[in-house]
């Protein structure tokens, strides 16, 4: 390991300890990841089944919209041979180690689609620790570039992710009070529906700069990295209905 990479590597691990958001984790571990071509970082809590409300398990959700929204309407939740694992294993493992000829015709359907939208290839690293759900954290890519040795610095990073969501979880409690305003409310909800900015302009009669500018502030309000994360923070509060 040369000293470049590992210095990387500490200061990754430092933004991410000091990181107070889940922007700032998010931010923190994927300036490092996107250098072995990982794309997408996902953390959830882990349980038997799940049912509709399985957004509530996500602690970090940077996921493409699109793959988010159609994962869920699959409720491939359900069957995602990697969550499965992840509950009866605490050893990091990737997706290529899940073999396709086990599983079973969901479980495949799960993993194919994954790669139609970019997700080709991935890590996921199973947490189980006192007194809390089994969770994982996951990161995937179309293609990742990844050396040995370097696996480990990835599994001691989404560890430290882990335990960074877990330090703010506590503010985002279901039960809080309301955060978002109506339009923000009403802009999220046509988001998750699956309706561009443009067509959220047009349903609600406002410009799509303002649907941005919702959008936006919904973001800082939740205290989300994205778009993605800020609709499943606001289904997991119970602001927005799927």
């Amino acid at each position: 390991m040369d000293q470049n990479t590992l210095m990387n590597f500490l200061d990754c691990a430092a933004r991410i300890e000091q990181a107070l958001t889940a922007e700032a984790i998010v931010g923190g571990l994927g300036a490092h990841l996107a250098r072995f071509g990982f794309t997408a970082c996902f953390i959830t809590s882990l349980t038997a089944e799940y049912d509709k409300r399985w957004h509530e398990h996500v602690l970090i959700n940077e996921w493409a919209l699109a793959w988010y929204r159609h994962y869920t309407s699959m409720r491939h939740y359900n069957h995602d041979p990697c969550l499965a694992r992840a509950l009866r294993t605490a050893d990091p493992f990737e997706w290529s180690d899940v073999r396709r000829e086990t599983l079973h015709s969901r479980a495949r359907q799960a993993m194919d689609e994954a790669a139609g939208f970019g997700l080709r290839e991935g890590i996921c690293i199973p947490v189980h620790a006192p007194f809390t759900p089994p969770t994982i954290v996951s990161v995937a890519g179309e293609a990742i570039d990844l050396a040995p040795a370097m696996k480990y610095m990835i599994y001691v990073l989404a560890q430290q992710a882990y335990r960074a969501a877990m330090r703010i979880l506590p503010e985002r409690g279901v039960a809080a009070a309301p955060k978002l305003t109506e339009r923000q409310r009403e802009v999220l909800q046509w988001t998750s529906a699956g309706k561009s900015a443009w067509e959220v302009s047009c349903i609600l009669g406002i410009s799509q700069n303002t649907v941005d500018a919702h959008v936006r502030n919904a973001k800082d309000r939740l205290d989300t990295a994205n778009v993605v994360h800020s609709v499943v923070e606001a289904l997991r509060r119970q602001e927005i209905m799927i």
